[in-house]
């Protein structure tokens, strides 16, 4: 019924959305048309002009039907061409829809074979249950293949965890090696401390012979300073020395001009002293000569000290020279030095931080590792106690269902007892009404006589009421009371059956009362000739009585088919309540899996993080290198443990519903017994009351006469 409704609601909004663009396009052709319309008229003036300018007022009345007759005929051709088009349209949803309709016909058809092979099956009926032992084989098949595939990932992770124990010696034979590496760059450190502390006297030497070479520069420079001093006084001052250099005179060549032009000069004077004294009449020979020859001979000595001053000034350029080269190798020696030792400097500080950053890796590694094994125990804890939960919810599934089982046994037994008994009363029925009629037919012959009626119909009722009620009722009503003694709608069923069946007692003692009848023993019967009649009469007043009693329990069967079904409502309150007990339930297992699934994927995140970051330095304890070797095991372990809890959860949800549905066909059966039993009841008290009517009358017509 759900299917039904949710198909028809689906084609209804479909038809609804095509009604919807249907109106659209409606609304489309209508502003076309419009627009048509509006061009047409603006059109129209414009031949109107035309026909004024070439015509008189009849030709202008002329053309304006011509163009009214020919717009009509366009606009009747259009909007056929658009009626055609609508009609087609309206034809293409009219085919979309049948076509629509013919597949959610398809669509419920496969749905209802479906329910009814599903019914079947749940029955054991059909090819269904066939179909079922074939599901049932091919699951058995595929749980061997994933058992033997499990084997097979079993042996993979062992081979794995293996892998992983060499990896782990591998790993730490490394770090073995690094902390070699580590002591050999201490050793080289060690070396380069001797080194340096070498290259540190060498510096001190190399300053002390900076200091005696800037102090040899400064005696040169204070020399070079009275060198040119006396260069200014021999050449003169403002003379380029490098203009005196580049000539190709000596300073000799320089004494001998020097002393040929004082030599000059002394002649010149001497010959203004000749002029004047020859003006004056003075002799001049002898202080002549005497002058030249002292101008004429230059000093020994002054040549002498000239080259021993040239020689030293070449010594000490030499020297100069040879001690700037000195200078220049030593501070390119110095600064190649300065160099390795800033890179030494640098590279023990660097080695320093990476000693200290993987101190604390180290330290961090172990601390998350002692975390990991933290949580670790604390989710195989949960998961050992989420088994627990998981067992004993299986177990109350296991016996709710049993219990469950043995009370649709009861009601099955309940209902085949009842059928029963109603196939005995139809029989009864039909028999007692063949009685009633041939009663009725010789009570119409029979006069009534009323003081023979009490005692036998008294006597009569008690025997019915003792022989002929069925014991099937009697097994009944012990068997639905034994049922459902524990609930609360059969305590208060019990007291409304007595109420019940003291009315029905009372109404028998009543009926009995009604017409007196004489004891058995004769004494107050009359011996007429109608012994005969009387005999056929009082065999129809036991049989109606029958009726009568038989009718009561019917009523009383009827009463407890009500209860039974208020009790079955009551099961199936009880039932749904625990299905959503139990979806709850499951939803809470559910939610706790998928929150283990994210610890165990961080967890796993982590691991990964830790293995990228320490693959160097991952081992320095043997000990724990074989516990977390075995860590990727359990985490697969706890991986299949899920994915099983998780089947467990959707086996237990796909049962629910099952129980579920066989629920409500089995309540829906009950209803069907209980009016069709309505139904039989109704028809035989009509039958009866059609069948009464006429024996009523009869008899009042006998008592009257």
């Amino acid at each position: 019924m759900n299917i039904d409704s949710n198909g028809s609601d689906s084609l209804r909004q479909q038809f609804q959305l095509l009604q919807e663009q249907h109106k659209k396009k409606l609304l489309l052709r209508k502003q076309k048309l419009s627009t048509r319309t509006e061009v047409t008229e603006e059109q129209k003036p414009e031949y109107l002009n035309g026909g004024n300018s070439h015509g008189s007022i009849e030709d202008l009345d002329n053309l304006e039907l011509q163009l009214n007759s020919d717009s009509n005929d366009g606009f009747s051709i259009q909007q056929t061409f658009e009626y055609d088009n609508k009609i087609r349209e309206l034809k293409d949803e009219n085919g979309r829809l049948y076509k629509l309709l013919a597949e959610r016909d398809e669509e419920m058809r496969i749905l209802r074979k479906q329910v009814n092979q599903e019914r079947q099956a749940i029955a054991g009926i059909g090819p269904a249950s066939d179909t079922a032992a074939n599901r049932i084989m091919e699951l058995s098949k595929k749980n061997r293949e994933l058992a033997s595939e499990i084997e097979k990932e079993r042996r993979k992770a062992k081979q794995l965890s293996r892998k992983l124990t060499e990896m782990e010696n591998q790993n730490s034979s490394m770090a073995a090696q690094v902390t070699k590496q580590s002591q050999g760059s201490k050793d080289a450190t060690d070396q380069e401390k001797g080194n340096s502390q070498v290259l540190e006297e060498k510096l001190k030497q190399a300053i002390a012979k900076m200091a005696e070479y800037r102090n040899q520069c400064e005696i040169l420079k204070k020399e070079a300073k009275i060198a040119q001093k006396v260069i200014a006084k021999e050449c003169g001052e403002g003379v380029n020395v490098a203009a005196v250099l580049n000539d190709p005179s000596g300073w000799r060549g320089r004494q001998q001009q020097i002393t040929t032009l004082q030599n000059k000069v002394n002649e010149l004077k001497a010959q203004l002293n000749d002029a004047m004294r020859s003006k004056q009449g003075l002799p001049t020979n002898g202080s002549q000569n005497f002058n030249a020859q002292r101008v004429m001979t230059p000093s020994f000595h002054d040549e002498k000290h000239k080259q021993m001053l040239r020689k030293i000034e070449k010594n000490k350029k030499e020297e100069y020279e040879k001690v700037s080269g000195e200078l220049h190798l030593l501070n390119e020696e110095h600064q190649k030095l300065q160099t390795k030792f800033d890179a030494a400097k640098t590279r023990n500080k660097i080695l320093t931080s990476e000693l200290k950053g993987l101190k604390e890796q180290i330290k961090m590694l172990v601390e998350k590792g002692a975390h990991d094994d933290e949580l670790i125990a604390a989710l195989m804890r949960e998961q050992e106690r989420l088994k627990k939960t998981v067992e004993k919810k299986n177990s109350q599934i296991a016996e709710r269902s049993q219990s469950r089982q043995e009370k649709v046994q009861q009601d099955t037994e309940l209902v085949a007892t009842l059928t029963q008994l109603c196939k005995e009363r139809e029989e009864k029925v039909t028999q007692l009404e063949r009685e009633l009629n041939s009663l009725a037919i010789n009570l119409a012959e029979t006069p009534a006589r009323q003081h023979t009626r009490s005692a036998d119909k008294a006597t009569i009722t008690d025997e019915l009421a003792n022989d002929r009620i069925p014991s099937p009722l009697l097994d009944y009503q012990q068997n639905s009371s034994e049922t459902v003694v524990s609930k609360t709608h059969e305590v208060e069923a019990q007291p409304r059956r007595r109420r019940i069946v003291r009315s029905s007692s009372g109404k028998n003692s009543s009926a009995s009362a009604l017409p007196p009848t004489p004891p058995r023993s004769g004494s107050g019967r009359r011996k007429t000739s109608g012994m005969s009649s009387d005999g056929r009469y009082m065999s129809g007043s036991t049989q109606f009585e029958e009726y009568q009693t038989l009718y009561e329990a019917t009523k009383v069967e009827r009463d407890k088919l009500v209860e039974l079904v208020a009790l079955f409502q009551h099961r199936e309150k009880e039932v749904q309540e625990s299905t959503c007990k139990i979806s709850s339930e499951v939803k809470t297992l559910q939610r706790q899996n998928v929150e283990l699934e994210k610890r165990l994927a961080r967890v796993q995140e982590q691991r990964s993080a830790q293995d990228k970051n320490s693959k160097k330095y991952q081992r320095q304890r043997t000990g724990t290198s074989e516990e977390r070797s075995t860590e990727p095991y359990y985490v697969e372990e706890l991986e299949t443990q899920l994915a099983i809890q998780k089947d467990d959860n959707d086996a237990l949800k796909e049962a629910l519903e099952s129980t579920l549905e066989g629920k409500k066909e089995d309540f829906q059966y009950y209803q069907d017994i209980v009016e069709q039993t309505k139904r039989v009841f109704l028809q035989g008290l009509h039958q009866y009351r059609q069948t009464s009517s006429p024996t009523t009358t009869s008899s009042g017509n006998t008592l009257r006469t």
